[in-house]
């Protein structure tokens, strides 16, 4: 009968010798406030205790956050009449004054929630009225996301014109439901910036949009047909390094390993390595009980190469 081992007890928390960690202070100039904590004037014996002011002996800081109340500011606009020729004048808000009842900060912070946490409108109009006491409708939640769209737009496509001139860019697509409907969301990446784009199709024409027709870098995707207007030359497909070539077929009765007498191209072979394609070539050998087994019957010739 086969004994089993004991399970070892791992203690739990970090290893010994494991290097500590600790939070740090915060500098005395960015703390809100300093409360000094003075020991008694006079000792318990009944003599006087002099208080050493000048060295602090240990210092302990909390941190709080502040009641959140928000700003509501008000603007009262007043008419006037002139008392020569009797015309009305109307006084008028200031610049500054958003188009809407929502302020700047308040119409970030929801678009944050939005595209960055990926809350749904039903939760931020939770958060709002729970922690910022802000009520808010879901159509107002809603109406939000596409102003704050439109004042990024600028932004959006100084990013994305960047992009298209980057040497070296990293393109892929997914599906993606919109409205109840699939889409696609498209991405091309560089090593500082990515943009997504949002299409209901998943055409070339949509990959000339995202890289731009005039794309002269080196594109690395997989081998998906959108792409293939790319001259190969600046084109870097993730499965095309590495291929086995296998020209034989059958079935090894003991090692139940089989053949194909096709052309294998390994998906995305960049990742698995070429140390993955010659195990699969070494599989047709074939294993029995940990023991290497023969396959006689079967001539197989593999050959690793590179495209």
């Amino acid at each position: 009968m086969k004994k089993t081992r004991a399970k070892e007890k791992k203690k739990r928390g970090p290893k010994k010798g494991h290097p500590g960690t600790g939070r740090a202070l915060i500098p005395e100039s960015e703390v809100s406030e300093i409360v000094p904590c003075y020991p008694p004037e006079v000792c318990s014996c009944g003599a006087a205790i002099e208080t050493n002011t000048g060295t602090v002996i240990q210092r302990t800081q909390t941190i709080e956050i502040p009641e959140i109340k928000p700003v509501v500011t008000e603007y009262q606009t007043y008419q006037g009449v002139c008392k020569g020729c009797g015309k009305v004048h109307t006084g008028t808000p200031p610049e500054t004054l958003p188009p809407g009842m929502l302020g700047i900060r308040l119409m970030a912070m929801m678009a944050l929630f939005s595209g960055t946490y990926h809350l749904s409108k039903r939760k931020i109009q939770s958060i709002l009225k729970d922690i910022f006491n802000v009520a808010l409708c879901l159509g107002t939640i809603a109406n939000n996301e596409n102003r704050v769209s439109e004042a990024i737009e600028p932004a959006y496509t100084e990013a994305h014109e960047f992009v298209k001139s980057q040497p070296v860019v990293h393109a892929d697509e997914t599906s993606h439901q919109q409205a109840g409907h699939r889409g696609w969301l498209w991405l091309v990446a560089t090593a500082t910036v990515a943009i997504f784009m949002i299409r209901c199709s998943r055409s070339t024409k949509v990959a000339k949009e995202l890289l731009g027709e005039a794309f002269s870098g080196i594109l690395t995707s997989d081998r998906y047909a959108a792409y293939n207007w790319i001259l190969p030359k600046y084109r870097k497909d993730l499965g095309r390094p590495v291929s086995l070539e296998i020209t034989s077929f059958g079935m090894c009765s003991k090692c139940f390993i089989f053949g194909i007498s096709t052309k294998l191209d390994l998906f995305h072979a960049t990742f698995l390595g070429a140390s993955w394609c010659l195990s699969l070539a070494k599989l047709y050998v074939g294993w029995n009980e940990g023991k290497r087994v023969a396959a006689p019957k079967h001539k197989i010739l593999a050959k690793i190469y590179s495209s």
